[in-house]
């Protein structure tokens, strides 16, 4: 309230969802966005902006249909898709799983490279990913068409 014209909405990567919430509802013109797609579903309810999420890079189509429609069939399944593939991504290192997937997406392996302190996924982990993210839409995912 102090700065309207500067700080003009936040990212909150609690997972408090409340906390989200009540910001969202009692500082007028101030955006929340929640870091986790599962939030969508409830983005209306609570006031939130959107979702700023680093699985949004993989999830982007699947959570574009649940925002846009999230009382149709196409956005159920959208967020269905969104949050599985979410979880899928964090189960393991969730920033070096991410950009495992986008190395496989746009067919291009340099895209797996972190900086220090993170480290990629080795080869277990690679595996252990691949067969959970088979499990999921992601096999729907194509570089340049949305599923």
């Amino acid at each position: 309230q102090r700065y309207p014209d500067c700080l003009m909405g936040m990212k909150d990567s609690s997972g408090d969802l409340a906390f989200a919430s009540l910001v969202a509802n009692e500082i007028k013109d101030f955006d929340v966005f929640p870091s986790a797609e599962g939030a969508i579903a409830h983005a209306r309810d609570h006031g939130y902006a959107g979702c700023i999420s680093a699985t949004a890079n993989i999830t982007a189509p699947f959570a574009r249909a649940a925002w846009i429609k999230p009382h149709l069939q196409e956005g159920r399944e959208g967020l269905f898709k969104a949050v599985t593939l979410r979880k899928a991504l964090s189960s393991s290192k969730l920033v070096a799983s991410v950009k495992w997937a986008l190395s496989r997406l746009h067919r291009d392996p340099s895209l797996t490279r972190v900086m220090p302190p993170l480290t990629s996924l080795g080869e277990m982990e690679v595996r252990t990913l691949e067969a959970t993210l088979a499990q999921t839409a992601f096999s729907e995912l194509a570089f340049g068409a949305p599923p």
